[in-house]
């Protein structure tokens, strides 16, 4: 009863939404690696103070700017992270929004329909051709 090119858009935001949801996965691995990260330069942090403290590292500067080696790489990989993410989210509100457009079309076009019968009319479509 929709036309074929409702349950298609629709067909499309569901493929958008599998590929979201499968580089959200993507994501986390690469939240846990910046977590790892974060753990390595603590250490590093750690080991640098200890190397103060006992004396082996004697020259401030040399200190300064191994700390801020450290830290850069941190913010580096922090920054990396941060464009996905932006990028995933301006993804997900651009799926929201087609989603919203699509949801009003159909009800401009259908106004007799039932949503849970609109649910399941375009539920039945995707399974058909998964």
């Amino acid at each position: 009863m929709i036309n074929d090119l409702f349950l298609k858009k629709a067909l499309n935001i569901r493929k958008e939404y599998l590929m979201i949801t499968n580089d959200i996965n993507m994501y986390e691995k690469m939240v846990s690696e910046i977590l790892n990260s974060l753990d390595s330069n603590s250490k590093e942090l750690e080991d640098l103070k200890e190397k103060i403290n006992s004396n082996k590292i004697t020259d401030i500067e040399f200190a300064k700017s191994e700390m801020l080696n450290i830290i850069i790489n941190l913010e580096d990989d922090t920054n990396k992270t941060g464009k996905h993410i932006n990028i995933l989210n301006e993804r997900i509100e651009k799926l929201r929004k087609d989603e919203v457009d699509l949801y009003r079309e159909i009800r401009e076009k259908y106004p007799e329909m039932f949503d849970d019968d609109i649910k399941e009319e375009i539920q039945s479509y995707i399974k058909s051709l998964s």
